[in-house]
């Protein structure tokens, strides 16, 4: 599916210069209808390093995950009025995402991609129904890395193809009905998926199986090291060697990873910002971003499956998957 290449062609004309500075530009999309610390650091860090910041539904009340899906297509419906459909987008959660590359090694990235294609954050976690971990792996066979599942926090490409995908997202319904804002975002978009394949019509997605993008950080031990190396701080992935542009503290042990990683990056010292900017925000980490993680905080309010082998069965979740998974698809 090329769509985007033919609305490019056929969109009305508009000056050389514009046109290639629209398109060089990155616009962040994030959901927040509460504005917390992490969504000041995430707007920070979007500023820092090229992007174009948009938040989106704020004040809106939250009446569950699908509200981010309503929100970004009447955001993405404003934007295609002055914008090529060629831009990039990026959609971001608002609470727990953090960009830690430019917009010009964004777009490096993104030029391997067919044209017309998203990207969507991947994670090592078929859920929150494991059972359909059979339909999205023969969805999306590429195995060569534990993060083969699509995470719906994560999502860039280009605008027209965007808003194609969360228009059928909200719209494209079993009964005709625009999607309540009380169901599961992630489910959705895995039961997209799953149907749109099944009509011979799969939607042009790619996962990014190598964590060049987006790091999802629900994991039972950090996958990733720190590198302080450069003139500004990252994530290397200790598999793929990538360099992730978005660290995601998805899931509940990703909350602490990234909390940690805020502290052991001095996050907010690079991005030139206090905890006493933040302080009348509300937090969504378990401690307020810039906090040390110390081994006294983890004991203290670390929930108990957070530390593998703290108790017995600390790993449920994570167990729970794998033993579904080997039901519904064997080993391997």
């Amino acid at each position: 599916m090329h769509r985007s290449l033919a609305l490019r062609r056929a969109c009305p004309a508009r000056g050389r210069r514009t046109a290639r500075a629209a398109s060089s530009a990155v616009h962040v999309l994030a959901c927040a209808t509460e504005y917390r610390q992490e969504t000041a650091i995430l707007q920070r860090s979007a500023k820092r390093n090229g992007f174009r910041f948009h938040t989106v539904g704020l004040g809106e009340p939250w009446r569950g995950f699908a509200t981010k899906f309503l929100a970004y297509e009447r955001r993405l419906r404003e934007l295609r009025e002055r914008l090529p459909p060629e831009q990039l987008v990026m959609l971001l959660d608002a609470w727990d995402t953090v960009i830690l590359g430019s917009v010009e090694e964004l777009h490096q990235k993104m030029a391997r991609l067919p044209p017309g294609w998203l990207l969507c954050g991947a994670e090592r976690v078929c859920g929150p129904n494991h059972f359909l971990v059979a339909q999205i792996e023969a969805l999306f066979p590429d195995g060569h890395t534990p993060w083969r599942y699509p995470n719906s926090g994560g999502l860039v490409g280009p605008l027209e193809v965007m808003l194609e995908l969360l228009h059928d997202l909200v719209h494209d319904t079993e009964n005709g009905l625009a999607l309540p804002a009380e169901e599961n975002d992630q489910v959705r978009l895995h039961d997209f998926l799953i149907a749109r394949a099944a009509q011979g019509r799969a939607f042009p997605m790619r996962l990014d199986t190598d964590c060049e993008v987006f790091q999802c950080m629900y994991e039972e031990q950090p996958q990733w090291q720190v590198d302080l190396s450069g003139q500004k701080p990252r994530l290397r992935n200790q598999l793929t060697q990538s360099q992730p542009l978005v660290a995601h503290g998805n899931g509940h042990t990703g909350r602490w990873f990234l909390s940690a990683m805020y502290s052991e990056m001095k996050l907010l010292d690079h991005l030139g910002l206090s905890m006493a900017e933040l302080q009348h925000l509300q937090h969504e980490m378990p401690v307020p971003p810039g906090t040390e993680v110390t081994e006294e905080i983890k004991a203290e309010y670390c929930p108990w499956w957070y530390m593998p082998g703290m108790h017995k069965g600390a790993t449920d979740g994570f167990a729970t998957f794998r033993s579904i998974r080997e039901m519904m698809c064997g080993r391997g």
